[in-house]
């Protein structure tokens, strides 16, 4: 009997975008993925906590502070001079839209997010820039660049809220010439800049008289009307949010398929959206799992489709003397991990069926192959060359993938270390408050001339298969990517 074959699926373009959205990775400088079918245009996603973040920028957007436009004004009108700059805003971007709440040489008030540099500046991870807009694979096309006010050199510094961590908005500088480098001085002076608009943001409100805060009032609608006439040079604050801008406001809810496909903003993303609503309406997880595995395996003639949580302990031989590391430090915080290693000792992988459609609840499943699924980094395909199999081929996607490590120099007993729901009630009391599956960690036994490490590794797998020899196309393995997405908010 030939053995089925797994072979590790391609990065698709939806999970690029689910990367891009992560918000952990500084965005300055990205390579051109191969799964771009583009030219010279890329609409920035959302980020991947949006429903919390646009509910923060919300509610930072209507607060009355906005209206101080003596603050504001004295510390955005310096950054011009000093680093010799063609404009500059102060941005809150909502679902759709950049909302400019200040601005010096940009005569634009609402900005569509899908053509907003901000967009893409507010999923960074620290200073996003853009050395020469017209040259960067995502930007050539882009509107603000190719058209007026003809951005160049652009720099955005995310504004984060310190009360839910969300990037919520962007102060962000241009120029109408390309740089070819930016000094310490003015990424450090951005940073600091945007600190100091979040510290005023987030700061209780002050105690100011009517009279004074009527006066301010009139003062920030004196700017907004008067600034347009001398626009590169006076700040410009924007109350109404409605003031049609480069785009129309209702742009995102009203292009149609054609419009989207023009831009490259890409269809599937906008699926992955829909999708997400309708699970949404689902009255619990299990609920919204069905729902999802349906979705799936009509659109992609699948025999059966299901959601599993796979959680594996992989326990390894270590040098004694490698620094300790305390119970559940995260893999990605350790240095030279793979040197640190030896050979594994032990492995046990527990799978559990959340919800599916065409699946029996009394299905064995394979342990490696859905343990080898959740290890990929974008999944897994299945064909099997022998028509004797009950399914011939399959994809499994993992996602919520989650990595820890546990250590422990003063152990007793290895053998009892609790690796099923069970046996690991005991270590679940004693774990703090909050703690989730993968951090039940007993004791292990430490040897003479080395210690063992043990690894948990955790988090779900969605999976297609079936009957017939089915040739998965990329498109295929990205509306399957679209699923997971909507899956992914829901269980996260």
């Amino acid at each position: 009997m030939a053995l089925p074959l797994f072979r590790d699926l391609p990065q698709t373009w939806a999970h690029f975008l689910d990367q891009y959205g992560r918000c952990d990775h500084n965005l300055s400088d990205i390579a051109c993925p191969p799964c771009f079918n583009g030219y010279g245009f890329m609409a920035p996603p959302e980020a991947h906590n949006e429903a919390k973040r646009a509910a923060e920028a919300k509610r930072i957007s209507m607060q009355k502070k906005w209206r101080q436009s003596s603050f504001f004004c004295g510390i955005l009108e310096p950054l011009i001079e000093k680093f010799h700059l063609s404009g500059l805003s102060i941005s809150i971007v909502d679902g759709t839209r950049q909302l400019i709440k200040y601005r010096i040489g940009l005569d634009m008030d609402v900005i569509s997010r899908n053509a907003s540099l901000d967009g893409h500046a507010l999923l960074s991870n620290g200073l996003f820039v853009l050395l020469d807009a017209g040259r960067d694979w995502r930007t050539i096309y882009n509107p603000l660049v190719h058209g007026p006010p003809f951005i160049k050199f652009y720099a955005g510094m995310p504004l984060v809220s310190k009360t839910t961590n969300c990037a919520i908005g962007v102060l962000a500088v241009f120029d109408h010439y390309p740089r070819t480098t930016v000094s310490a001085q003015f990424q450090e002076t951005l940073e600091l800049v945007s600190q100091e608009i979040m510290a005023f943001l987030d700061s209780s409100p002050p105690m100011l008289s009517p009279r004074i805060e009527s006066a301010d009032n009139t003062n920030a609608s004196q700017v907004s009307v008067d600034g347009r006439s001398n626009v590169s040079r006076q700040a410009t604050t924007v109350e109404n949010e409605g003031i049609p801008g480069l785009l129309p406001r209702s742009y995102d809810v009203k292009c149609d398929m054609s419009t989207v496909r023009r831009l490259n903003c890409n269809p599937v993303v906008m699926q992955s959206y829909q999708i997400s609503r309708e699970l949404l309406s689902c009255l619990n997880a299990k609920g919204a799992i069905e729902k999802a595995c349906k979705i799936l395996a009509s659109n992609l003639a699948l025999d059966i489709c299901y959601v599993v949580e796979v959680r594996a302990t992989l326990t390894y031989k270590s040098a004694r003397d490698w620094s300790p590391m305390p119970s559940g430090t995260k893999l990605k915080s350790l240095s030279g991990l793979e040197n640190a290693l030896g050979p594994e000792v032990r492995r046990s992988i527990h799978v559990r069926l959340l919800g599916g459609c065409g699946v029996d609840k009394d299905e064995q499943f394979d342990n490696e192959v859905h343990f080898l699924a959740l290890s990929s980094k974008y999944g897994v395909q299945y064909d099997a060359p022998d028509e004797q199999m009950s399914h011939r081929s399959g994809i499994f996607m993992p996602f919520q993938q989650e990595y820890e490590i546990c250590y422990s120099d003063n152990a007793i007993d290895f053998e009892h270390m609790p690796d099923s729901e069970q046996d690991g009630q005991m270590a679940k009391a004693s774990s703090s408050p909050g703690g989730n599956i993968f951090r039940r960690f007993a004791n292990m036994n430490i040897l003479d001339d080395d210690a063992l490490v043990k690894v948990r590794h955790g988090g779900y797998v969605m999976a297609g298969l079936s009957v017939l020899h089915h040739s998965f196309s990329p498109g295929d393995v990205e509306y399957m990517k679209t699923c997971v997405k909507g899956l992914d908010n829901i269980l996260a």
